[in-house]
This record gives C-alpha cells, sequence and structure tokens, in this order.
C-alpha cells in the first residue's frame, strides 16, 4: 500500500529545503554542457542507452547528466539521482498546491504484482542462457579476435563489434520488453500509457533485428558454435512474434528525435 501521508509529509519537507546551492550548481553545469544544442524532451526512454554510439546523444538531457558525472567536481560530488529526484518531488508539490490538490488526502494505491508473461518469461530465459554461454566462451572468443588482429584487423573490428553488439542488445531487450508489458494487460490503462508502451516494444524489436543480424554474422565466424547460435535466433524469433503480436503497430511509433 502506498503511504500518501508519508509523502505529503516529505514532500512538504523537501519544499522547504534552504540549501539549494549544489542542485543549482549541477543545473549550470548541465546547461553550460548543453549550450547551444536543442534538447529533445523524452528521446532518452526509447533509445538503446549507448550513448558513446548515439548520434542524437548531443540533443539528450541525460546524457549531459552523465557526461557531468564525470566531470571533476569542486568538494563534495554531487549525488545526482538524489539531487534530481528533490528537485522532482518539489515541483510536485508546488503544482498539486496550485491545483488545489492536497496529497494527505489522496486514497492509497493498491499496485498489483506484476505476474511475467509468456514473452517476458522467454526473454528471462534467454538472457539467463547468453550470458552463461558468453562467459564460458570469453577466452575463445579473446583468443579469435587476438589471431585476427595480428592477421587482418579490418575482420577482427568487425568481429569486436559484433560481439559488442549482442552484448549490448541482449542485455537490453528484456528490460524494454518489461516496460512494454506491464500494464497492457492491467483493467485500466489510457492512450498515453499505451502508445509510451509501444514506444518501449520498439526499443525492445530494434534490438532483436541488431541482435539477428549481429548473431549471423557471429555464426559465420564460429560454425562450430551452430547449435548454440541458432538456438538464440530461434528464441529471438519467438520472442518477436509474441511482441508483434500484442503491438502489431510497434514499428509506426515515431520515437521523439530518431524517427521525426
Amino acid at each position: 500500500m502506498f503511504n500518501n501521508q508519508l509523502l505529503s509529509s516529505s514532500l512538504f519537507n523537501l519544499h522547504r529545503m534552504k540549501d539549494r546551492s549544489a542542485l543549482s550548481a549541477y543545473q549550470a553545469q548541465l546547461n553550460e554542457l548543453s549550450k547551444g544544442e536543442k534538447l529533445i524532451s523524452g528521446i532518452y526512454n526509447y533509445c538503446d542507452r549507448w550513448c558513446e554510439r548515439c548520434s542524437m546523444a548531443n540533443h539528450c538531457s541525460i546524457y549531459y547528466m552523465e557526461l557531468s558525472d564525470n566531470q571533476p567536481q569542486n568538494g563534495k560530488n554531487i549525488d545526482r539521482i538524489n539531487e534530481i529526484f528533490t528537485l522532482t518531488m518539489e515541483m510536485l508539490h508546488e503544482i498539486s498546491e496550485e491545483m488545489g490538490i492536497k496529497l494527505s488526502e489522496l486514497p492509497e494505491i493498491d499496485i498489483p504484482e506484476h505476474q511475467p508473461t509468456d514473452v517476458e518469461k522467454h526473454a528471462i530465459d534467454l538472457d539467463r542462457r547468453f550470458h552463461l554461454w558468453m562467459v564460458q566462451q570469453e577466452s575463445d572468443l579473446a583468443h579469435r579476435l587476438q589471431l585476427l588482429q595480428q592477421t587482418d584487423a579490418h575482420r577482427a573490428k568487425t568481429l569486436k563489434n559484433a560481439i559488442e553488439i549482442v552484448e549490448w542488445h541482449m542485455n537490453l531487450v528484456g528490460p524494454k520488453l518489461h516496460r512494454a508489458m506491464t500494464v497492457i494487460h492491467a483493467n485500466d490503462f489510457n492512450e498515453v500509457e499505451l502508445l509510451d508502451r509501444r514506444g518501449s516494444a520498439k526499443v525492445a524489436l530494434i534490438s532483436i533485428d541488431k541482435c539477428t543480424g549481429a548473431f549471423g554474422y557471429l555464426l559465420k565466424q564460429f560454425p562450430h558454435y551452430e547449435t548454440e547460435i541458432l538456438g538464440f535466433l530461434s528464441q529471438l524469433s519467438s520472442i518477436k512474434k509474441l511482441l508483434l503480436a500484442t503491438f502489431p503497430d510497434a514499428m509506426d511509433f515515431k520515437r521523439p528525435g530518431f524517427d521525426e
């Protein structure tokens, strides 16, 4: 159960915080880092979080937040998550007061536990098997890369890229798929929520396609892993079909910045 009395009290205390110098300095630093760039609202909700390879990173506030975290700080480092949460709670309190809403009088919300769907169970099993396989074959993959670097730098770079793609995007499929499915079977959801879930489904589908392409290349380089790689490809295909059955128009979703 959600304790609204506790939330209201916490918001009130946060609203009355006197020392916001750290947060103000942090905001100023972000403004300085992103100067001259047009930040696109919500772009980070539908990306693969691979900032190093993202052509839209300069338009993403999360990118600048993480860039700021890597910058030298004067004195004590800012706890970014805590400060952002504080600011958000203060804004929520201010907006609720302006709308005449008393948070302490809101009804308690009983949030039901999410039961994994079939497609989520497939993703969980795939993630477990893939990571176990990667651990087991780590030395073999590293050895293959080392040999190629001595004889064919271009092929070595391509192989390294394929390995990095499957590692990155296999980690992304499950979380994005879960976000897409969490509310889709609820009795009460609105069109905005459904649209947002459709966006997450699209990101999962894009990651599945990237994994499929990279696995295809790895299959040519490591034919002795045919059984394992074909198993991964088969399961990715099943997940894609189940996801499209739930979100048949997922690929029509326009991701802010990426598809506009």
